[in-house]
């Protein structure tokens, strides 16, 4: 009797796996996203997450702020009239935003090429993170945090910007950020980031497959408008 239920039991999970991932109804493919969606969130990126040293080791870029572009005919707050939107090599890019670097803080085009993506982010990208001692965060690194600017941060959510300047007071580090389309850095959220508000770092990027989160969010965004 026992192993007849044990084989009842054997036969409904073979049936509902293949319902689950072979089945072309419906209910099917909702059943199979909601198992996929628990699999991700629950058990690939916690796992990800104790791997990377971060709780928050994926981030999908979702503005413009770190693209090597000339949008709506401005680059780092550069008005470019004869060009409306163009993707710039690293030393046109740098002929338009390289004075802030080199007043502010003496880098040199030299040092800025030998950062991390140098050349840019775009919207879309996906980033993996990893968790870094604050010690050992440089220029150049590409920082996710939490702005302490709450408001901010709860329309936007986190940032991801390059590391202008770093150091020590009291025992504690700080950090400024620029985003590499932007003019300057921002007074109200990335002049003096404490180390316990800094996600991780970027390490890996996924070009692109970021639009997914965009395009969701810009539903969501669309159906909160229309029903509010």
């Amino acid at each position: 009797m026992k192993k007849k239920k044990e084989k009842n039991y054997l036969d409904y999970l073979k049936s509902f796996w293949k319902y689950l991932w072979y089945g072309d109804s419906f209910g099917s493919y909702v059943l199979s996203f909601l198992v996929a969606f628990l699999i991700i969130k629950f058990m690939f990126f916690p796992a990800l997450g104790f791997v990377l040293n971060n709780d928050y080791p994926i981030v999908a870029i979702v503005s413009g702020s770190m693209e090597h572009k000339i949008t709506d005919h401005r680059v780092c707050d550069k008005y470019i009239p004869e060009i409306q939107n163009k993707r710039l090599s690293f030393d046109e890019w740098w002929s338009f935003c390289s004075d802030y670097y080199i007043e502010n803080f003496n880098i040199t085009k030299e040092q800025f090429q030998d950062f991390k993506y140098s050349r840019g982010l775009n919207t879309g990208d996906v980033m993996i993170l990893f968790g870094r001692a604050p010690e050992r965060i440089n220029v150049g690194d590409v920082l996710v945090f939490e702005p302490e600017n709450r408001v901010w941060f709860e329309s936007h959510g986190p940032v991801i910007h390059r590391v202008v300047d770093r150091w020590q007071d009291d025992g504690i580090w700080y950090f400024q950020t620029k985003g590499d389309h932007n003019s300057q850095s921002f007074d109200n959220f990335e002049k003096r980031i404490p180390e316990d508000k800094v996600i991780g770092v970027a390490v890996v990027r996924i070009p692109y497959i970021g639009y997914a989160k965009i395009f969701l969010n810009n539903i969501i965004v669309f159906f909160l408008g229309v029903f509010r």
